[in-house]
């Protein structure tokens, strides 16, 4: 049940702290686990209304459950797991625990009832009447408790059944009180307690007839309390705040005249209490304790000793009674010790445990040129990771596994996308000699096919050979062909009859306007500060080639060869080109 909690109701942690599992959304496990024992509360309180066998040992098994639970929350509350179930669980504690005083409580009663031990039984009486008191409080604390269900939905938990329970179970107590008022009251004014022998902080009742009496205290060292009066009998309910000798009784008046009981002498203990231990390698040693009392409570600000390798090392819980011990060097197994002395109240306790030196976690990398591709096509995606043997790993996509490979050093593996933005990562999940590692995650953006812009860009392409060409090839000079014309200069004078000269400067000033006119530029914008302007547009590299070609032809006054100018064209095309179909080129 209490794995059905971790699974259910708590996030997954992979890698280094890294929550790359996504956990429901929702608080559905922790509603049906906690239900459950609402469920098994339930059937104590039949059990006990149908004098069933072995109620008493249900009872104790649900406090036990109760207890068990929290101690696994609270021994993994470090982890990072969801802290809603932690918050929960004081209730249902309180619930173990009225459920298994109402049920030892009735037990004891018909048992002692039926031996004509009738001390014995007002005292199982007054047990089971305060676990009827504590088991309403817990239910009342219960019923306002909402969690977050499924698409949002409002989770309650279902008390109603229960009280009907409970009343029947008080009318009960009520008849067995009448029992024991026909063959047990006493002549004189007597003082009782449910335990003479408790511990400190431990809920314990104190009890007796009034026999006619009024304005009923009990004194307990000193300390005068109003007690409760109910049908001719009293009770009030206390704690010892420490251990000791305490001495009670109780004081009543008959008119004027004060009437004093018997003096009741308690022995009141120390409060156990158990230290909850882990230890974590990652990078040197993290040793977590959790201190807590004899009724699952936390303890805050108490000073707590470790003890590793001749070593001491001093701590204080805070204020959820963890403390934490971080060894940054651990050479072999040490056997290790966590000690709580004690406080005075508390009794002293010490827990064991073994130390191992962490183990090495292989570090993953993966790696792509940029960041999109095309959906739909295959990807290749290189990987290395840093281990001398074959190491199983798992490559997830967008949080799910997607496939498994074996690597060593360098490897690749091949993906395809659907439209939109993907997260890919690996992970390995740890061996005997290493720890658990993930690679870093890649963010990939698969952009869909647009046959339209490949289109386009087909046409601009034969646009950007038809422009070369024209730039290139020689006319006809008087009908004479190309061949027949005598040699000139590669550069000859603008105008010069029979050569058209190619021009980096009205290549440039032909982009510069339709840019400025695209990108609704001042007219006053120079050269460099157009680069600047688009530098993150697919063309931007391009524009960058052309403006310094542009620079050094018209500040520069430098003359380039035929080479640099069919440059300059392609580049002032492929600058066309992206201004309509971006993301194809």
């Amino acid at each position: 049940m209490v794995v059905l909690i971790l699974l259910l109701g708590l996030p997954a942690v992979a890698g280094e702290g890294s929550n790359y599992y996504s956990a429901r959304p929702d608080e559905y496990g922790t509603y049906v686990y906690f239900s459950s024992m609402l469920w098994e509360f339930s059937s104590v309180l039949d059990g006990v209304l149908n004098g069933e066998n072995g109620t008493v040992e249900s009872a104790l098994e649900l406090y036990a459950l109760a207890n068990t639970t929290y101690e696994t929350l609270v021994l993994y509350s470090g982890a990072g797991i969801d802290e809603r179930p932690l918050e929960l669980v004081p209730y249902f504690l309180s619930l173990g625990s009225a459920a298994f005083e109402v049920a030892s409580g009735e037990a004891s009663f018909r048992a002692s009832f039926s031996e004509g031990e009738y001390a014995a039984a007002r005292a199982a009486l007054v047990r089971m009447k305060r676990g009827l008191r504590e088991s309403r409080d817990a239910l009342s604390a219960i019923s306002k408790i909402t969690l977050k269900g499924k698409n949002g939905t409002v989770l309650t938990f279902n008390t109603a059944d229960l009280y009907p329970k409970l009343d029947a179970l008080e009318a009960l107590a009520g008849r067995y009180e009448e029992l024991l008022d026909q063959v047990q009251v006493p002549e004189n004014f007597t003082l009782f307690i449910s335990n003479p022998s408790p511990m400190a902080l431990e809920n314990v009742t104190f009890y007796g007839f009034t026999l006619g009496l009024r304005d009923i205290h009990v004194v307990v060292s000193g300390e005068n309390l109003a007690a409760n009066v109910t049908s001719g009998t009293f009770h009030l309910d206390y704690s010892f705040p420490r251990p000791g000798t305490y001495k009670a009784y109780a004081v009543g008046f008959n008119g004027t005249f004060e009437v004093i009981s018997n003096v009741l002498t308690i022995n009141v203990s120390g409060v156990p209490t158990k230290l909850l231990v882990t230890a974590i390698s990652d990078g040197g040693v993290l040793v977590e304790g959790h201190l807590v009392d004899y009724f699952g409570r936390a303890l805050p600000w108490k000073r707590v000793i470790l003890t590793a390798d001749s070593s001491t090392y001093y701590g204080i819980t805070d204020e959820n009674g963890s403390v934490r011990f971080f060894i940054a060097n651990v050479s072999g197994t040490v056997n290790a010790t966590v000690l709580f002395p004690g406080d005075g109240i508390h009794l002293p306790t010490s827990a064991g445990l073994v130390l191992t030196p962490p183990l090495r976690r292989p570090a993953i990398r993966l790696f792509h040129d940029g960041s999109r591709v095309r959906a739909g096509e295959e990807v290749v995606i290189r990987g290395k990771v840093d281990s001398t043997y074959p190491l199983p790993l798992t490559i997830y996509v967008d949080g799910k596994g997607y496939s498994t490979l074996v690597a060593k050093g360098e490897f690749t593996f091949t993906l395809s996308f659907s439209p939109g933005r993907h997260e890919v990562y690996a992970y390995f999940a740890g061996s005997e000699t290493l720890a658990p590692s993930s690679s870093n995650v890649l963010t990939l953006e698969a952009a869909p096919v647009d046959y339209t812009r490949r289109f386009l860009l087909f046409v601009f392409l034969l646009l950007l050979a038809f422009t070369a060409y024209r730039f290139t090839a020689r006319r006809r000079v008087g009908g004479v062909p190309s061949s027949q014309v005598p040699e000139a200069p590669a550069f000859p004078p603008i105008g010069e009859e029979g050569e058209e000269r190619p021009d980096i400067g009205k290549a440039y000033r032909t982009v510069y306007g339709l840019l400025k006119r695209l990108y609704d530029l001042p007219g006053s914008t120079t050269p460099r500060e157009l680069v600047s302007a688009l530098r993150h547009e697919p063309f931007a590299e391009h524009l960058k080639i052309l403006t310094r070609l542009h620079e050094v032809t018209v500040y520069g006054k430098k003359k380039f060869g035929l080479r640099e100018v069919l440059r300059a064209v392609k580049h002032a095309s492929l600058i066309i080109v992206g201004v309509f179909v971006r993301d194809e080129l």
